[in-house]
């Protein structure tokens, strides 16, 4: 009987941690969305996202395989993450908050690596491609204007460095010619003398 209840035991804990480290979504293995702010997926928005929506670019965020603690409520993973200045922020409720759970980690909580928008895509996310082209261009843009303005730099450091060779070069010429000019003038005087 004691075995019975250590089997049952063993089981409902494996049960528990095969929640909190499931395997990456696939569309046709449609998850669930957990009530109570849980993280589901949805094939309409794309990635692991709650039902206030994804974070612009999901697919460029690595993904944290574990439950976050935010306002009270536990928010089952995976979700997004990102780090600035140090600090890990998940994307719950619609936003970018930190965990706070501070007790020890369960073996099977890790980070997994950014899937990219082709993963999404073949494994049947509708992934929203007008707005992802739009912001693609716009950040083609960003970058053409800095690779414009560093060209731009250059190209008046080019000129100046130009310039003051060639004003360096006149300059020399014109010591030169009044050196040649004061030299005949020397000799002029000295002859009429």
């Amino acid at each position: 009987m004691k075995s019975l209840a250590k089997i049952v035991a063993v089981a409902a804990a494996m049960v528990g941690a095969s929640m909190f480290a499931s395997a990456p979504a696939r569309a046709d293995s449609f998850g669930l969305s957990i009530s109570n702010g849980g993280i589901g997926f949805s094939l309409s928005t794309g990635g692991y996202c709650d039902r206030w929506g994804c974070p612009d670019d999901y697919w460029n965020y690595p993904i944290y395989y574990g439950p976050v603690y935010y306002g009270n409520t536990w928010y089952r993973g995976p979700v997004y993450y990102r780090v600035r200045h140090g600090v890990r922020y998940y994307w719950v409720r619609g936003g970018w908050h930190r965990n706070y759970y501070r007790g020890p980690r369960h073996h099977g909580w890790h980070y997994g690596p950014a899937l990219s928008r082709d993963y999404y895509r073949h494994h049947g996310f509708r992934v929203h491609e007008r707005r992802a082209i739009r912001r693609e261009i716009r950040h083609e843009r960003r970058h053409d204007r800095r690779v414009h303005r560093r060209e731009h730099r250059r190209e008046i450091r080019h000129e100046r460095r130009h310039d003051r060779r060639v004003h360096r070069r006149e300059h020399r010429r014109e010591i030169r010619h009044e050196r040649r000019h004061d030299r005949r003038e020397y000799r002029r005087d000295r002859r009429g003398h």
